[in-house]
């Protein structure tokens, strides 16, 4: 799903609570199309047993044109997840599209 311009607030309510090992979040980068994969997320949750747990983690590269952000959830119980994402911002000088909003792709969202 593509978004220009805006950052991105996702709520993942689970029916009952789950343990979860992983959580990771996947974008398309392709910079010369004004696609850019954000910097970081932050996610802020509760775990069942051990109370909040709020957290800002950073991109990876996996190949040419994705990245991903993974968060540790160390397989705790989770009834819920709220995540943030913010837009890349403002595309740099001296790139296609300098000076416009940059698009976000997000690809995947894997709960492991």
């Amino acid at each position: 799903m593509g978004y220009w311009g805006e950052d991105l607030e996702i709520t993942i309510t689970f029916n009952a609570p789950i343990k979860i090992n992983t959580l990771e979040l996947k974008f398309y980068d392709a910079p010369g199309q004004w696609i850019y994969a954000p910097l970081e997320s932050k996610l802020q949750t509760e775990a069942i047993d051990l109370g909040m747990l709020v957290g800002t983690f950073y991109a990876e590269t996996i190949s040419d044109n994705l990245k991903s952000i993974t968060f540790p959830m160390n397989g705790e119980r989770f009834s819920e997840l709220k995540i943030s994402i913010p837009n890349y911002g403002i595309i740099p000088e001296g790139m296609q599209g300098a000076g416009n909003k940059a698009w976000t792709f997000i690809d995947e969202i894997v709960i492991d």
